[in-house]
């Protein structure tokens, strides 16, 4: 699949810096899921369900004799494939309509919150969506893509970078969960 910005660059020049901050988002936050699935499975609350990130590549076209990029992913495969948002880069969390939403929904904010831990207030995975699939093995995968990184205090991760508002939003509604507390994860003090 090809994806493409709405709004086209105000310079041509910067077309490809936009799609390379966006992979940059991609393979920071796939990196921090391969380190969340890790610890949280030597835990006593570990979980069956892994999180992974789609990885996107950038497509250079040569269009009406110019250059144009775009974001290319795979696609999406199955009978019953249905996009899930269970957070944004703000404070919506999804309700959680059966038990196995409420852990799904439990690990997405875990690893949100992990990722903050991990970072020692760095940085914090958001606005993860995506799909219910079986990797290779046949293991439960969330196949996220598409994050944001809130970054407080550094212009980086894009305009979704909510920086230290994005990182208090979250906070202010999180309740920490099994996986939270298995993984022994710090709630930061309103003076971090």
């Amino acid at each position: 699949v090809l994806k493409q910005y709405i709004k086209p660059p105000l310079e041509v020049t910067l077309d490809r810096s936009r799609y390379m901050v966006d992979l940059e988002t991609q393979a920071v936050a796939a990196f921090f899921a391969d380190c969340f699935n890790e610890r949280l499975r030597r835990t006593t609350a570990a979980s069956p369900i892994r999180l992974k990130f789609l990885m996107a590549k950038l497509a250079r076209l040569e269009v009406d004799g110019g250059v144009r990029f775009l974001a290319l992913e795979k696609m999406f495969r199955g009978d019953k494939v249905t996009m899930l948002k269970y957070t944004n880069n703000y404070s919506f969390v999804r309700a959680s309509d059966s038990d196995e939403m409420e852990v799904r929904c439990a690990l997405a904010v875990a690893f949100t919150h992990f990722t903050h831990d991990l970072t020692n207030g760095y940085c914090m995975v958001t606005d993860l969506q995506g799909i219910e699939t079986n990797d290779s093995k046949g293991r439960d995968v969330m196949l996220l893509t598409d994050p944001a990184i809130h970054c407080p205090g550094a212009l980086r991760f894009g305009k979704t970078n909510m920086q230290q508002a994005g990182v208090d939003a979250f906070f202010k509604v999180h309740k920490c969960n099994k996986y939270c507390t298995a993984l022994g994860l710090r709630v930061p003090s309103r003076e971090d």
